[in-house]
């Protein structure tokens, strides 16, 4: 028999928090990791594996990439969130003037009075 349990609503907050508090766990956890194996690897070889000023700029500039990359998709999608709410407004808006009056109810969609102004999507 399967169970389904539902979880109780959760505001993004909480999902951002736990988030990042994975994500914390997972660096650190991957970096102890990286170290333990360094350590090994050092022992067997004998020799030192450290790397150049060079490879650290170049992997400076590929995280500095990723971000620019992440926050430009993140401005784009803000910016489709704000019109996709501009015009949402807009067809209430018109929903409600062409029904005459803001207190009118209507039982169904199909008595809902269709506006005469079409909105353009995205």
């Amino acid at each position: 028999m399967i169970v389904f349990v539902e979880w109780p609503a959760m505001s993004s907050f909480w999902i951002s928090l736990g988030c990042c508090v994975v994500l914390f766990l997972a660096i650190v956890t991957s970096g102890k990791w990286g170290h333990r194996l360094g350590c090994r690897v050092r022992n067997i070889h004998g020799h030192d594996l450290s790397t150049s000023t060079a490879d650290a700029a170049i992997l400076s500039l590929l995280g500095l990439l990723i971000a620019f990359t992440f926050s430009s998709a993140y401005a784009r999608y803000e910016s489709r969130r704000q019109l996709i709410v501009e015009e949402v407004n807009a067809i209430g808006t018109a929903g409600v003037t062409a029904a005459g009056s803001p207190t009118r109810r209507f039982a169904s969609r199909d008595t809902w009075p269709v506006p005469s102004i079409h909105s353009v999507s995205i």
